[in-house]
């Protein structure tokens, strides 16, 4: 189902998504980023990465979608902004 909403709104998962997905995941573990990539290719695990950070912007975007509902109006909640 996340495959098919990210195809229709057209969320990808992109080179530069991956890149910073490793920069992040090395610098978290304290090894360099090719000790990661090494990591992935080892247990062939590039391919759960892509997925993860596609399946985190679609919750991203679904989460941007929501609109909030006073149950006892029926009408749409004003958000309150954290300034």
């Amino acid at each position: 189902m996340i495959q098919k909403l990210a195809k229709r709104e057209k969320i990808f998962s992109t080179e530069s998504d991956y890149n910073e997905r490793v920069e992040s995941m090395a610098m978290a573990k304290g090894v360099t980023p090719t000790a990661i990539r090494e990591e992935i290719a080892k247990h062939d695990a590039a391919e759960q990465i892509r997925t993860d950070i596609l399946e985190t912007k679609v919750r991203k975007w679904l989460t941007e979608q929501v609109k909030v509902v006073d149950e006892t109006s029926g009408e749409a909640a004003e958000s309150e902004s954290a300034d």
